[in-house]
């Protein structure tokens, strides 16, 4: 197990928890002797415990000397709402975010830009797929529920999972709910249902699956990353896989990655400018117009690197001399994401063209919706220092 362990690391780094479940399953099967006899204390205890403390120094110079945010920065994030917004959030939203969890097994990990965090919300209350994820998460329920007396372990982890899921959700603002870190508590209880399966299957049955599982997850991370340095690789990756929402601007990235780096000769056929103006076109065609719903307001649209297509629209636009297109397009930006982000966004694409009056008018509620200090509010400010200046 802790090889095992070990070597997945390398591919998921949500096995973080796989020797804390091995150890839950062997106290749930042998007692207090997993303590007490020397066989266990040598081959398990002692190794686990080396195992995550050489995982957190390997964690801390890997992320900058830092182990990540402290629980009071993570709490001023919280923006929870009224009764009914967490209401909403955890009959509507949280069951289609579960099932997208459960789709994250199946995609290349870290895939940004693409349908491994392009995670899918319905566009009403009662579109089809909510109601299939609420259906999926019932379902869930109700096998724990029924399952408890016969496989205890199975419908503590169920239970584990949804219950920690649906405080996360309340809790993680959704323009970075997908990352997967915030999920690694509630994989714990993921880990304890698949576990809780070992007195009902073969062991040899066990044993493939899990090896299949790992051969898996390690197959699909390194299907994404053909090099960890050759980021034009990655980009064309991502042209080609992006959902439709995000096409034009993965392409336009694998376009100017390759200029930069003259490679142009290493572009595929299909990637070229004509097919940067057609996508373009086709999604102006379907999005010009439309009016914001709720997979807008609570989809991933939200997430900021994905938000940020909307700034290479304008440009587009903009030296296009289509004004009017222009303006329809701004107005549709800031219903979709009325923050702080959403008129940095507006004020940036105006600042870099020299329309120097309406930047400063989006810098000026930029800054007044973000008081507190980060990378945005901080650049909104020197933005409008320098407009000032001239």
């Amino acid at each position: 197990g802790i090889l095992f362990f070990l070597a997945s690391l390398t591919s998921y780094e949500q096995y973080f928890f796989f020797p804390l479940i091995l150890g839950l399953i062997f106290l749930f099967l042998d007692g207090k002797k997993v303590f007490q006899e020397k066989d266990h204390l040598y081959l398990f205890v002692i190794p686990m415990i080396f195992v995550y403390f050489f995982y957190l120094i390997w964690k801390y110079f890997a992320c900058g000397n830092s182990l990540g945010e402290t629980s009071a920065e993570l709490l001023t994030w919280t923006n929870m709402g009224s009764l009914k917004d967490i209401l909403f959030r955890a009959f509507w939203l949280a069951p289609q975010l579960i099932a997208h969890y459960f789709k994250l097994f199946f995609y290349p990990d870290f895939l940004a830009e693409s349908k491994a965090d392009w995670y899918m919300v319905g566009d009403s209350a009662w579109s089809p797929y909510s109601l299939f994820c609420q259906l999926l998460v019932f379902g869930l329920i109700l096998a724990g529920i029924f399952l408890y007396k016969k496989m205890p372990l199975f419908s503590i982890g169920i239970f584990w999972f949804l219950i920690s899921m649906i405080l996360i959700i309340q809790i993680i603002p959704l323009y970075t709910i997908i990352d997967e870190h915030y999920c690694y508590l509630s994989t714990l209880g993921i880990f304890l249902s698949v576990f809780g399966l070992i007195k009902w299957i073969d062991r040899r049955v066990l044993m493939i699956l899990f090896t299949f599982a790992f051969c898996l997850l390690t197959w699909r991370t390194l299907l994404y990353i053909p090099s960890g340095n050759d980021q034009l690789s990655q980009a064309i990756y991502q042209a080609k896989y992006a959902v439709f929402w995000l096409k034009p601007r993965c392409i336009a990235t694998a376009l100017y990655i390759a200029q930069a780096e003259n490679k142009q000769n290493e572009l595929p056929i299909w990637l070229n400018e004509k097919t940067f103006k057609d996508e373009m076109e086709k999604w102006l065609k379907n999005n010009l117009n439309v009016q914001p719903n709720l997979s807008h307001r609570y989809g991933p649209y939200q997430v900021f690197r994905h938000y940020k297509l909307y700034n290479g629209v304008f440009n587009y636009l903009y030296f296009s001399g289509l004004q009017k297109e222009l303006n329809a397009i701004i107005n549709q930006a800031i219903e979709i994401k009325n923050d702080y982000i959403g008129y940095y966004q507006v004020a940036n694409f105006f600042f870099e063209v020299g329309e120097l009056e309406r930047a400063r008018q989006f810098l000026k509620k930029t800054i007044s919706l973000n008081l507190k200090p980060n990378s945005i509010s901080i650049r909104a400010k020197e933005m409008l220092m320098q407009i000032e200046k001239k």
